[in-house]
């Protein structure tokens, strides 16, 4: 069995362990699959690195926290810095107001890479019916807010 195999095989286990910390009340089995879960891995040459990482505090509940809510302002920022990434602008003529076909002199193509850019800078999918009528910085500024519900 391929050892990247077993080691997934084991991580996939350990997970199901803290979920079923999570969710059970009965601790004596839980500390029982803990002790079978650690000889597993002691038994396992190829995973001798796990035993060092997944350990009984790693395998308790983590808090995990959300990102820090939008403002317009800084959805403003982060696409004008996008934008200024992009090879084909020119960032003397950009700003919000700014036409990607007419002022910045883009075409379909480039338009593209820049809903493409959005998408990966953001986090979340533009359907092509919409990429399409993004023509402006301002536009999609107002799509980003419209999506992560920004009113200010």
């Amino acid at each position: 069995m391929n050892s990247v195999f077993k080691s997934s095989r084991y991580l996939a286990r350990a997970l199901n362990i803290q979920n079923l910390i999570r969710s059970s009340s009965n601790i004596g089995l839980i500390k029982s699959q803990n002790r079978t879960f650690s000889s597993q891995i002691l038994n396992s040459n190829s995973s001798k690195l796990f035993l060092t990482q997944i350990t009984k505090k790693n395998l308790e509940s983590l808090r995990s926290y959300s990102h820090v809510p939008y403002t317009r302002d800084m959805i403003e920022q982060r696409v004008l810095f996008v934008l200024k990434m992009c090879d084909k602008v020119d960032v003397n003529k950009l700003s919000l107001k700014s036409h990607f076909n007419k002022d910045l002199g883009l075409d379909s193509l480039d338009q593209v890479d820049i809903v493409i850019a959005m998408e990966d800078e953001f986090g979340f999918e533009i359907p092509d019916e919409d990429g399409e009528f993004l023509m402006t910085p301002a536009d999609v500024v107002q799509y980003v807010c419209d999506k992560y519900d920004v009113f200010d």
